[in-house]
């Protein structure tokens, strides 16, 4: 504790200590008190000393006041909450209920509102004094009473009731119990006091019993998620979800584990095929026949004991620093370095244990995912008895005619027939030139193996008895022909400004964009990473067959396959495999989604080594068949890898930021350097395309995808980034921006010098390094939409950006501005949201609201072509059942840190929609099954799209829909089945899916 030097602090928050601990004198607060201060905390926040004006002195939670700057004989307490005499009267009068409200909506949406003025840490405001709070208390029928303090604010304790207070009001200190104590490390109370009082408010929180005759009553539980959370976002030290602790500060979160546990699904799958290989080797060598067999067995049954141990208990850690995990595996693997072919399935197993142990250093605690519900099966009509045969592609037989009681059936399906359903089946689903590129690419890789072995064959034929290899060599030379063919294809999908260039060629109706546009008809561009994660996983099988091979082919043959091979490759081998092990553990989904930085690095530091190392994977150091199909896609990557640079060279002018609440931020860039005009005035990018974004102050190596979220045709060029959890690189990020300038209101504008004046953007940061760095951008599947008539544009979770621009662009752009036909004309936008996400968008709810209300203006003129259809569509799922609505209205100072910056900036008086933000959000905190809200339909829990499906073709018979999706490969899959299931090439019925899935 630190003595302090006069200092006084003003109580903000109410605050009583219940636990009735005679060993510990807390002060009781009221808000107004002025305190002084006699010890202070060494660390920021906690508990300090102080005394009250009648003289009591105590202990007081310092988060709960704030520090008086000036005399203290000119401050003054902050004024209690008044409620208002007349709202009406007010200047934040209640906005307009909601026309049509369902039954689980909100139905009085005027008698739920409250208006908040923000008063400051130090006290309020002159313009507070009038209006500090206003409660609408004559109709709600509460009272100022009715309002309790928490963590964020005031908020009421009716539960119709909600209120937003602003950021700048400090935050409760969080409840204490054994797992914040043992965090915490018993700080902030004072050495001499410290034990006995911890423990005491500990006992005081536990002991607390029913009283004698309250049958209901029960022992208060503290919930250690609460505590966690706010022991976190008070900067404590934390072991909740895997954040790391070190001096005693909340550094980034880590997820070691799961990277583990994909290594030892890996490291499995090494120890049951180099298993049956020691086994092989036991069954021909007599001298360790016994060992290897013995050996074998046991690297066998180990391979299936981690595949069954991971899949029922290898997605879940509880927050622990003893390695048990790691302890296992470094003693399963010990006995695989006893024989040959186990070393390398007990290196990986060894490795497992290693990062095993470093996720219990960092005490992680992970949580298995949670697996989705099947939706319920639709009800089965009995009313149609018909019996009826169906062929493998969906194709319904039913009977000719029915006599005397005999049903005369059509001829059942030949093979011939089946084709031409598979053929029809492809067409309606625009899936023929896809499955017509898939199919080319597996005969060249079954070419390629039945070529080397043939080869092989015949060579090793021409040798003497005495020099030739076993059987089982020229299957090894196959499987690792076509790992080469496919570790140099393995480039090519990567290449996005390649395949951004062949996309902008395409669009162009010259004779080469003719030519380009019939090869992305049987190449699929939009599929570009889902090709390339297919040739990772061929790879990983010729690897594997290439390995097994040889170690058969070396046990059977030893002393020849080393004069004809060398030993250089078997070192050269095992190095590849640990490449692939590493890489292919790093990429899978849940480690890309919770820790993105291992699978960058893993990429980008393992893959050059990878690739040298096969160029010199043959004997006397050098592959010789590697070279001939590595040149050409090697040329290739490094020509994008010279763009890429050459890119991320140009300036970017940074003019804004905008930080919002809880937990998204806007970065806004100038339109020059890489997202410069095109030739013949071009726009620079595309409906939904993203790009790569470097902060060189934070990382030189790490580029994040973002989509970029503004229309191709507005005056700059913008980025809605979601912060994760403290310490991660949107967080830095957040933090760089903001150190960078002052907040008014949210944003933060960006200026340089140029000689006497000041102008708007800045380029260079500290240090004179750039502020950021641009890779793009580059395509995505929904700058396919301007093709189209009608398009779909779906977007789930993160994945709603690309809504937002495609959104954007057709209303504020094509269709203010069409003269003639228009593509998109018919706009279909779908939003599908969880409940526990919706105020990290409520950015998106602004954007909703303003094309409701340029929609409106639009339907007013006579411009707006009568036939035209805009709808959009939002599905709140995980609604919880105690789900209250809820009306906000936000003062004009937090208005853009609270709904983020307006789209339309035009100063014309316009037609607005049924609307507002307010509402619209308080619809969505308590949807209905379906309410209607103007253009804007809310639907409670998840997508009915069959029925949406049906609905878009009735609208629209005998026409080609387009479809763009950027989400999760669970709404993917129903995309993809009823697309497939609606289409239908005779009827001239077409709707083609564009995904992107992450």
């Amino acid at each position: 504790m630190i003595p302090p030097a006069a200092k006084r602090v003003r109580v903000d928050y109410d605050f009583k200590d219940d636990s009735q601990d005679s060993e510990v004198d807390m002060l009781e607060l009221k808000a107004g008190d002025i305190l002084t201060v006699l010890e202070e905390s060494e660390e920021e926040g906690g508990w300090w000393r102080g005394r009250t004006a009648n003289g009591k002195e105590g202990f007081f939670p310092i988060t709960y006041c704030s520090v008086i700057e000036e005399e203290p004989t000119k401050a003054s307490p902050p004024p209690p909450p008044v409620p208002s005499e007349d709202p009406k009267n007010s200047d934040d009068a209640l906005i307009p209920p909601v026309g049509r409200m369902g039954s689980n909506s909100v139905s009085a949406v005027s008698t739920n509102a409250i208006s908040i003025n923000a008063l400051s840490a130090n006290g309020p405001s002159p313009q507070s004094d009038k209006k500090s709070l206003i409660v609408n208390a004559p109709i709600l029928g509460v009272t100022s009473d009715s309002f309790t303090n928490s963590r964020d604010g005031l908020i009421s304790s009716n539960p119709n009731v909600a209120s937003l207070t602003p950021a700048s009001r400090p935050p409760k200190p969080p409840t204490y119990n054994k797992a914040s104590i043992s965090i915490l490390r018993k700080k902030g109370i004072g050495a001499h006091r410290r034990q006995a009082s911890m423990e005491a408010l500990l006992r005081a929180k536990e002991s607390k019993t029913p009283k004698r005759g309250d049958r209901k009553a029960r022992s208060p539980q503290i919930d250690k998620k609460d505590v966690m959370k706010s022991i976190i976002d008070k900067g404590y030290v934390s072991k909740k979800a895997g954040y790391t602790i070190l001096d005693d500060k909340v550094k980034i979160p880590t997820q070691f584990f799961i990277w583990a546990h994909n290594m030892a699904i890996i490291a499995s799958l090494f120890c049951l095929v180099l298993g049956f290989c020691a086994l092989a080797w036991g069954a021909i060598d007599d001298k360790w026949g016994l060992n290897h067999g013995i050996l074998g067995t046991y690297s066998v049954a180990l391979g299936i004991y981690i595949v069954l141990f991971e899949k029922f208990f290898g997605t879940e850690r509880q927050a622990s620093a003893l390695p048990k995990r790691g302890f296992m595996y470094f003693i399963l693997g010990f006995p695989l370095f006893f024989t040959y072919p186990t070393v390398l399935a007990g290196i990986f197993v060894w490795i497992t244990a290693s990062v095993h142990c470093v996720s219990a250093f960092y005490e992680e605690e992970i949580k298995a995912p949670r697996k989705r519900k099947k939706a319920k099966a639709a009800p089965i009509r009995r009313e149609n008895k018909t019996r009826e045969r169906k062929s493998s592609f969906g194709n319904t037989y039913r009977p000719l005619m029915v006599i005397d009681g005999v049903e005369l059936l059509e001829p059942e399906p030949t093979l011939w027939d089946n084709l031409k359903a598979w053929i029809i089946f492809l067409r309606n689903s625009s899936k023929l030139g896809e499955k017509v590129f898939l199919l080319v690419y597996i005969v060249l890789n079954v070419l390629f193996f039945l070529y080397a072995v043939v080869l092989w064959v015949n060579l090793n034929q021409e040798l003497d008895e005495e020099d030739r290899i076993s059987s089982a060599g020229p299957f090894a030379k196959g499987f690792g022909w076509t790992l080469d063919f496919n570790c140099a294809l393995i480039l090519i999908p990567v290449c996005r400004n390649l395949l951004s260039i062949m996309y902008d060629i395409s669009s162009t109706k010259s004779f080469i964009g003719g030519c380009c546009g019939v090869l992305v008809t049987f190449i699929p561009l939009d599929r570009n990473i889902a090709f390339h994660k297919f040739v990772a996983y061929v790879m990983c099988l010729c690897a594997f067959g290439h390995m097994f091979f040889h170690f058969i082919n070396y046990a059977l043959r030893p002393d020849q396959t080393i004069d004809l091979f060398g030993i250089v490759p078997w070192y050269t081998g095992g190095f590849i495999m640990l490449c692939i092990f590493m890489i292919f553990s790093g990429a899978q989904l849940l480690v890309r989604r919770k820790q993105f930085e291992i699978f960058w690095y893993t990429h980008v530091f393992i893959f050059p080594l990878f690739f040298f190392t096969i160029l010199i994977h043959g004997n006397g150091g050098w592959n010789p068949n590697f070279w001939k199909w590595f040149i050409l896609p090697l040329l290739l990557y490094l020509t994008e890898r010279f763009v890429t640079i050459r890119r991320a060279r140009k300036e970017v002018s940074l003019v804004s930021a905008t930080i919002m609440k809880p937990n998204v931020f806007s970065i806004e860039l100038a339109k020059s350097g890489p997202f410069a005009m095109k030739p013949n005035n071009r726009e620079p990018y595309s409906e939904g395309q993203y790009c790569f974004i470097n902060c060189p102050q934070l990382s030189r190596f790490e580029w994040h995808p973002f989509t970029i979220s503004s229309a191709p045709s507005d005056k700059t060029v913008t980025f809605h980034i979601r912060r994760s959890v403290p310490g991660s690189w949107t967080d830095k990020l957040q933090k760089f921006l903001m150190s960078l300038g002052t907040p008014n209101g949210g944003r933060i504008d960006y200026f340089h010098n140029e000689g006497a004046a000041r102008k708007a953007g800045r380029v260079m940061g500290p240090g004179g390094l750039p502020l950021l760095k641009i890779d793009g951008p580059h395509s995505a599947p929904t700058q396919h939409i301007t093709k189209y008539r009608q398009v779909m544009v779906v977007g789930a979770g993160i994945g709603v950006t690309p809504v937002a621009s495609s959104c954007k662009s057709v209303v504020f752009h094509k269709w203010r501005t069409a003269v003639g036909k228009v593509f998109p004309h018919h706009g279909y936008f779908y939003w599908v949201c969880s409940h526990r996400d919706i105020d990290s968008f409520r950015w998106l709810i602004r954007l909703v609201k303003e094309c409701q209300d340029e929609v409106s203006h639009q339907k007013s003129t006579a411009a707006w072509p009568q036939d035209r259809r805009f709808e959009f569509h939002i599905f709140i799922t995980s609604v919880p059942k105690n789900a209250k609505n809820v009306m906000v209205q936000v003062p004009k100072h937090e208005d853009v840190s609270f709904w983020g910056r307006k789209v339309d900036d035009t100063k014309i008086e316009k037609k607005k929609g049924p609307f507002t933000e307010a509402q619209l959000y308080g619809v969505l905190k308590c949807p209905a099954d379906l309410q209607q809200m103007g253009d804007v339909y809310v639907h409670r829990g998840r997508p009915n799209w069959k029925a949406e499906f049906q609905r878009v073709k009735e609208h629209h018979p005998k026409t080609t829909v387009g479809i763009a999706f950027c989400g999760n490969h669970f709404i993917a899959k129903d995309l993809k089945r009823y697309s497939m299931q609606f289409s239908n090439v005779e009827e001239d019925q077409l709707f083609r899916l564009h995904l992107e899935n992450f």
